[in-house]
């Protein structure tokens, strides 16, 4: 899951003016706004399990596509060639995406 970070002129009741604040988006799911003047949080952030599950839900949703694709591209026999292998691995590539991703939307509530 990629985070973004944009900038915006906004106004801040702290600051009681228009100031830069930091937009933080997961996806299409904002996140925080952030003065960057104060430092003033204007909205928490979503549960970290509900984003990655949404953000899994929609992958998983999207795999038979993918798969077709890569069939299509790379050819029958070195798509069969590497599925199992990849099947085998999967579980736990997922575990540490997910385990990664957990951190970093946890440590951006503690900025």
């Amino acid at each position: 899951m990629n985070i973004q970070r944009l900038d915006a002129e906004l106004f801040c009741p702290r600051c009681r003016r228009e100031t830069t604040h930091a937009l933080e988006y997961a996806g299409d799911i904002l996140l925080r706004v952030t003065c960057t003047e104060c430092g003033a949080t204007l909205r928490k952030p979503v549960d970290p399990t509900w984003l990655l599950s949404r953000d899994l839900l929609e992958r998983l949703r999207s795999k038979p596509k993918r798969l077709q694709a890569e069939w299509q591209s790379t050819g029958a026999l070195r798509f069969a060639l590497t599925v199992p292998v990849r099947m085998t691995t999967k579980p736990f590539r997922l575990y540490r995406e997910i385990k990664k991703n957990l951190a970093r939307l946890s440590g951006a509530d503690r900025r």
